[in-house]
């Protein structure tokens, strides 16, 4: 929590000291406006993150020039959180014509574009229980990426990076990797890379068992994989279950992808009475996953969890679930 905090609030603090420097500069107008508008989604992000750990949270744009502002962003009361989003969907909102309005990764600069903008609208709408607010950005999520069928499943092993689906992610090289393969398996770059050290978090057999009630196969083995190891804490040692979905420690963290806009679709629809169209969203996934699809449910309530369920087995290790069930 307190890593959340603090690495949330410098985000927060650099994104606004770059939005005045590049508002007070001589850059030409047009690339101006682009500058500010991927620090205006990039603050927006950090704030996402932070009203999801903790709710309510002090809420700032200003440069920190001197100790007397800082003294002064010291004091600030908590905002509500619902406050927040809503000037957080506004600024995107008034900026988010300057980005180019194409996939955030397409051009492997790992830049800020339209697709996170729209996303976090959609994140900060839904958050506030503001469903038709969401489906706008949503729509024009789908006209960047067209339609999911076209992406391969096993795009969500993230053992590439930049994929097509991806819409924001952090990028590891080997020489500067990521430790996340230490909590989830092996580093398949170098198979006994930290491998002696004890795997603590692993799937549950309730999930395993989610995925084999339905012939998951795919997923499952996108996201889970038996191997052998020294301990046995939940497994036995020699068929042992491991999370699969960072498998070196040059392997992307993926932050948001285009699966997630689709159960995210479907739970807008389902909130504003359209059981048809969020089951249709709902299915897609579940083609692509190549498994039975469902009926529309018979209630708004089992439409919901249907979608969690969905949610679960999709989005299974990239750091949803607390949420989803928060």
């Amino acid at each position: 929590g307190k890593n959340v905090w603090q690495y949330g609030y410098q985000g927060v603090m650099r994104c606004n000291e770059c939005i005045d420097c590049i508002l007070n500069s001589k850059v030409d107008e047009e690339k101006k406006m682009a500058l500010v508008a991927e620090a205006v989604v990039l603050r927006g992000f950090y704030y996402y993150i932070l009203t999801c750990f903790f709710g309510d949270v002090p809420f700032y744009t200003q440069r920190v020039d001197c100790i007397e502002t800082l003294e002064k962003i010291r004091r600030l009361p908590r905002m509500d959180a619902n406050e927040t989003r809503q000037k957080l969907y506004d600024d995107i909102n008034n900026y988010i014509e300057y980005l180019p309005q194409q996939r955030t990764c397409a051009d492997k600069e790992a830049r800020a574009g339209a697709a996170l903008g729209y996303l976090l609208m959609a994140k900060f709408a839904m958050w506030n229980q503001q469903w038709d607010l969401a489906l706008e950005p949503l729509h024009k999520l789908e006209e960047l990426y067209g339609d999911l069928s076209q992406y391969p499943i096993s795009d969500i092993c993230f053992r590439n990076k930049y994929t097509k689906e991806s819409i924001f992610e952090v990028q590891w090289s080997r020489g500067s990797g990521n430790w996340v393969f230490m909590m989830f398996h092996r580093n398949a770059y170098n198979p006994d890379d930290s491998y002696s050290w004890i795997k603590w978090i692993t799937p549950s057999r309730d999930l395993i068992a989610a995925y084999d009630a339905q012939g998951d196969t795919e997923r499952k083995n996108t996201s889970i994989v038996i191997d052998e190891c020294g301990w046995s804490n939940y497994y036995p040692n020699y068929e042992y279950a491991f999370m699969h979905k960072v498998p070196t420690n040059a392997s992307s963290i993926i932050l948001m992808r285009l699966g997630e806009i689709y159960l995210l679709h479907a739970e807008a629809l389902a909130m504003t009475g359209d059981l048809a169209g969020a089951t249709e969203y709902v299915n897609r996934i579940r083609e692509r996953a190549g498994i039975k699809t469902i009926s529309v449910p018979a209630s708004q309530d089992a439409m919901i969890d249907a979608i969690l369920h969905e949610r679960r087995l999709e989005l299974a290790f990239e750091g949803f679930r607390f949420f989803d069930l928060l």
